[in-house]
């Protein structure tokens, strides 16, 4: 399990084994070079840790533990863990400040605890019989321990509608994804179910409290990105040259001085120039900047490779870009910074406001009036339209669709509706807070972890480096829901406050610029080749799969091919690819051309 997942740790391995549990890991070497190898252990030896990520407060828990008397064997920042269970057991997670999927065993109790970090940062996959509990950080590495390999085709439909698959699915049956900020119990007497340590609903007083200005949001991020940057290797920053990752640029820039690495993607074809921003914000902090070319070339040779690192279909087209930023950051660092989480905090995406002239003058119409158009209208083109622009909400989860409910009934399970969707709308719902801040919690707690944040990790750790997202210090975080969404979002421009309190100190250029997301011109990929290539892997397919492709109603692939748009055509390739791949056992070592 270990070997399948080098990548993530190419520096050391341990092991611990005993009768009731055997546990390994891959060290990536980022805090103690020397001494920090894992397992980790408490003074007697009878609490054992593994885990992969970072405990950015370590210093600062190291300093309490030990005037309560703790000893410690290394300097590293994961033996405050094995310290911390032993003076509070499970509520030791509700000190750490970090990024983790972890393993604890205690071995007095014959008790192990598995958790992940309460933004969901780090991934975590287990599978259980009752009998035994198998886990990692990588699906693929659990794969030739289960009993039979199955696709979960529920999960599928969720990721054809979404783009990725919602936790706590995996695209495997019986595998499920931990959570963020949940933990579980495993014995040699069963398996536990998940349950919170951490959520943006329970705030603490102190937090209630803090004052909602400036000031504190400055502090808040500084403080963030002091801890971040705690490293015993060099340091990098992705910069895309939007707002937030200007932010991490600023803030990192003063306490690293000049010349801090920064790396920016440059797509070929893309109708949006991102390195002229990008290269606004180095020029005013002084940094190292380096611009990575990503071309169709690399779409075609990268897929196959990167759907394996996924391990999930993952339709994302900013695959392709990260990994080649990441790539080229890794000649230079051994850790990134980047800005992901702003957005889901301020108000980033046209979806909070309506993502077309026509939704927002929709919803300057009164709700009572929409309502009876809607009842009058029924089923006719208007009255669907109408139907799903009648309030925010609806035009929030409408708009996390990729392909709609009733294009993917029948991939295997009659799929879900709208109103259900994988239950975002009833994210939406039972949220915390006003209407805002409920469509903010919603993608905090899905789109975030099981697209933005899982695309990070795989991407980053492909090529043996760490990811790190100082806007998503959950101190930050559970602040930032303190804040009324009608002074986040109180017309339709996109992170106003944001805005507001970085003037100064990012440069005017990069506030005043139109939102612009990460992903690729996939529309030139599919015109330059790839669509070609897609076509032949989907012609090429098992009959096993020709369910898939329900909907072709007697025409010809390409010609139902030609009716999709190019991120939906994408989705399919990733999908037969990880087909290829995760259940034909094919080698990840493959081109395209290979598939076809």
């Amino acid at each position: 399990m270990c070997d399948v997942m080098a990548h993530r740790g190419p520096d050391d391995t341990g092991f611990y084994r005993d009768q009731a549990m055997s546990v390994g890991m891959r060290r990536l070497s980022i805090i103690d070079l020397a001494g920090g190898q894992q397992p980790l252990y408490n003074e007697d030896g009878s609490v054992v840790v593994v885990f992969n990520g970072e405990i950015y407060n370590y210093i600062e828990l190291r300093e309490q533990l030990e005037a309560r008397g703790h000893r410690f064997r290394t300097k590293s920042d994961g033996e405050v863990i094995a310290h911390l269970y032993e003076d509070r057991d499970v509520d030791a997670l509700c000190n750490l400040n970090g990024m983790f999927g972890l393993c604890l065993w205690d071995r007095a109790r014959q008790r192990g605890v598995l958790a992940r970090d309460p933004l969901g940062i780090k991934p975590l996959y287990y599978w259980s019989d009752g009998q035994r509990c198998l886990f990692a950080s990588e699906l693929k590495a659990l794969l030739p321990h289960l009993p039979n390999v199955a696709v979960d085709w529920e999960a599928i439909d969720a990721y054809l509608q979404h783009m990725f698959v919602p936790a706590p699915r995996s695209p495997i049956s019986g595998v499920r994804k931990l959570p963020p900020g949940c933990f579980l119990e495993f014995s040699t007497a069963g398996v536990g179910k998940p349950r919170p340590f951490w959520d943006v609903r329970q705030l603490p007083d102190e937090v209630l409290a803090a004052p909602k200005t400036r000031e504190h949001f400055l502090h808040l991020v500084d403080d963030a990105v002091r801890l971040q940057l705690r490293s015993d290797v060099p340091v990098g920053i992705f910069l895309s040259g939007g707002i937030d990752s200007s932010l991490v640029t600023a803030f990192s820039s003063r306490r690293l001085g000049p010349d801090v690495s920064c790396f920016t993607v440059d797509y070929e074809g893309n109708p949006v120039d991102e390195v002229r921003p990008a290269r606004i914000v180095t020029r005013a902090f002084r940094c190292d900047h380096h611009v990575v070319l990503v071309t169709t070339a690399d779409a075609v040779r990268l897929i196959p490779k990167l759907v394996w690192h996924m391990d999930e279909p993952h339709a994302d087209s900013a695959l392709v870009g990260t990994y080649k930023v990441a790539e080229a950051a890794a000649t230079r660092v051994k850790v990134i910074l980047n800005g992901t989480g702003g957005d889901e905090l301020f108000g980033g995406y046209s979806w909070y406001v309506g993502n077309s002239s026509r939704t927002r003058l929709l919803h300057r119409v009164p709700a009572r009036l929409r309502s009876a158009a809607v009842a009058m209208l029924g089923a006719r083109q208007y009255g669907r339209l109408l139907a799903v622009h009648r309030d925010r909400e609806t035009t929030f989860v409408w708009n996390h669709f990729l392909f709609k409910p009733q294009e993917v009934r029948g991939f295997g399970t009659a799929g879900p509706d709208v109103a259900s969707g994988w239950s975002l709308r009833s994210l939406v719902e039972t949220a915390p807070g006003d209407r805002v801040n409920r469509m903010l919690y919603a993608d905090l707690r899905s789109y975030l972890p099981d697209d933005l944040l899982l695309l990070l990790d795989k991407m980053t750790m492909a090529v043996s480096i760490e990811g790190r997202v100082p806007i998503l210090d959950h101190r930050l975080v559970e602040w930032a829901f303190t804040i009324p969404g009608a002074k986040k979002l109180p017309g339709v421009e996109l992170k106003p406050l944001l805005k507001q309190w970085l003037s100064g100190i990012v440069p005017d250029e990069v506030l005043r610029r139109p939102k612009w997301g990460f992903g690729a011109p996939v529309g030139r990929w599919m015109a330059d080749g790839l669509f070609g290539h897609t076509l032949r892997i989907l012609d090429g397919r098992p009959r096993s799969r020709s369910h898939l492709f329900w909907g072709l109603r007697g025409r010809p692939l390409r010609e139902h091919l030609e009716g999709l748009s190019p991120h939906k055509v994408f989705a399919l390739l990733v999908l037969e690819v990880w087909m290829r791949l995760f259940v034909d056992g094919v080698q990840p070592n493959v081109s395209l051309s290979d598939l076809s």
